[in-house]
C-alpha cells in the first residue's frame, strides 16, 4: 500500500516536471514570465514541423495554412489572407504605436488584433562559443542564459 503511493507520487512529480519543461520551451516566451503573443501560430508550426520530420505525406493529411511563419504578422481579426501589400501596410502602422516590453531587448507591439515582435540584439548579452563541425571552425553567438546547441543541431545547419 506505501509502496503504491510512493509510486503514484513519483509518477505525479514526474508528470509535472515534464509538463513544466514543456510550458517552459513553447509557452513562454525569452525565460519570462510572458505568454507569446504569438502562440497560436507558434503551436501550430511545432506541429507541422513535427509531422513534416515524421513523414512526408504524413503531413499533407492535416490542412494548414500555407502563409503559416513565425517571422510573418500574427493577425487574430478575421480569416481572410492578406496580400504582401497589405502585410507591408500594417507593419508601417505597427511601427508607430508604442512598445511593450516582453524581457530585455523583446519588444511587441499590438494594434487591432496584428502583432509585432522586435528583437533588439544590442540589447541582449551573448556568449560567443567556438565548435569545430567537419573540419570548420563555426562561432555561434546564444544569448546568455540559453543552453549550448547540440552537436546534432550544429551539424544539421553547416
Amino acid at each position: 500500500m506505501k509502496i503504491d503511493l510512493r509510486i503514484k507520487t513519483l509518477l505525479i512529480i514526474l508528470i509535472s516536471y515534464l509538463t513544466s519543461i514543456l510550458l517552459i520551451q513553447n509557452v513562454f516566451l525569452a525565460n519570462s514570465p510572458e505568454i507569446r503573443p504569438n502562440l497560436g501560430v507558434y503551436l501550430a508550426s511545432k506541429v507541422k514541423n513535427t509531422f513534416n520530420r515524421l513523414g512526408g505525406n504524413l503531413a499533407s493529411l492535416i490542412k494548414f495554412p500555407k502563409n503559416l511563419s513565425l517571422n510573418s504578422i500574427t493577425n487574430r481579426g478575421s480569416s481572410t489572407g492578406s496580400t504582401t501589400s497589405s502585410n507591408n501596410t500594417v507593419v508601417e502602422k505597427l511601427k508607430n504605436q508604442p512598445s511593450n516590453v516582453l524581457t530585455k531587448g523583446v519588444y511587441a507591439k499590438t494594434e487591432g488584433g496584428n502583432t509585432l515582435i522586435e528583437i533588439d540584439t544590442s540589447q541582449i548579452d551573448f556568449v560567443e562559443y567556438t565548435f569545430n563541425v567537419n573540419g570548420k571552425e563555426i562561432k555561434v553567438k546564444m544569448p546568455k542564459d540559453q543552453p549550448t546547441p547540440p552537436a546534432q543541431v550544429l551539424e544539421k545547419l553547416y
